[in-house]
C-alpha cells in the first residue's frame, strides 16, 4: 500500500511540474499524447499504444510544415525508427512492417498536410545522428511553446536562439546526460516576426526520430 501511495504521490508531481512550465492545455494534450506513445513502443503493449494513438488523433494536430530542417538531405532515414504520426501508428497495430518503410510514411505525413485542417497545435518528426546534433528553423511572433519527444532510447538537449533577438532560451537541465523529452516556453522580447533557430543535440549512440511539437 505504502508503495502504491508514492507511486501516485511522484505521478502527481510529475503532472504537476510539467504544466507548470506554462503548456497551453492543447500543447499539453498533445504532449501527453507523445510521452504515451513513446511509452508504449517501449513496453509492446498493443492496447497502450492504440490509446496513446487515440489520444494524438484527438488532439487534431497539424504538420508543421514551416519548420525547416538545416541540410534536411544529409539527415538519417527514418527507416527504422518511429514516426509520432497517427497513420504510421495505425500500421504498426495491424502488424506491418512500418519500421522499414518508416521515411516513406514521413514522406506521405507532409503530403497528407496539404490538405489537412489548421490546429492549434503542430508536430513534425525529425532525425539527428548518433552523438550528433540538427539544426531547424522556423519564423514566429509572439507566445512561444515547444515541446520534444525522442522515440525510446533517445537522449537529446536543446537549444533555442531568437535570431532576430539574439536571445538564448536553452534548456540547460541534464545538459551532458540528456533527456528523453523537453519542453521550452517563452515569450519573444516584441511582436515582430523572428526567425527561431533549434539544435537538439543527440547525447545517444544511436541515431534517434524525435517530434517536435509548437503551439500554431
Amino acid at each position: 500500500m505504502k508503495k502504491i501511495i508514492l507511486t501516485t504521490i511522484c505521478l502527481a508531481l510529475l503532472s504537476f511540474g510539467l504544466n507548470a512550465q506554462g503548456l497551453s492545455p492543447e500543447v499539453q494534450n498533445a504532449y501527453d499524447a507523445c510521452r504515451q506513445l513513446q511509452a508504449a513502443i517501449g513496453s509492446g503493449s498493443t492496447p497502450t499504444l492504440r490509446a496513446a494513438n487515440q489520444n494524438l488523433k484527438d488532439c487534431k494536430t497539424t504538420y508543421f510544415s514551416s519548420l525547416e530542417v538545416e541540410d534536411e538531405d544529409l539527415q538519417p532515414s527514418f527507416n527504422g525508427h518511429f514516426l509520432f504520426d497517427y497513420e504510421f501508428v495505425d500500421s504498426l497495430i495491424v502488424n506491418r512492417q512500418v519500421y522499414q518503410f518508416a521515411q516513406r510514411y514521413a514522406e506521405r505525413c507532409a503530403e497528407r498536410s496539404i490538405s489537412s485542417s489548421s490546429g492549434k497545435v503542430c508536430t513534425k518528426t525529425c532525425m539527428v545522428g548518433s552523438k550528433s546534433s540538427t539544426k531547424m528553423t522556423y519564423v514566429s511572433r509572439g507566445h512561444q511553446e515547444l515541446a520534444f519527444v525522442t522515440e525510446p532510447g533517445g537522449l537529446i538537449t536543446v537549444r533555442i536562439h531568437d535570431l532576430k533577438h539574439n536571445k538564448w532560451y536553452n534548456d540547460n537541465t541534464m545538459e551532458n546526460e540528456g533527456m528523453t523529452s523537453r519542453i521550452r516556453v517563452f515569450d519573444l522580447p516584441t511582436s515582430e516576426i523572428a526567425t527561431i533557430e533549434v539544435e537538439v543535440a543527440n547525447k545517444s549512440e544511436k541515431d534517434v526520430s524525435f517530434v517536435v511539437i509548437c503551439n500554431d
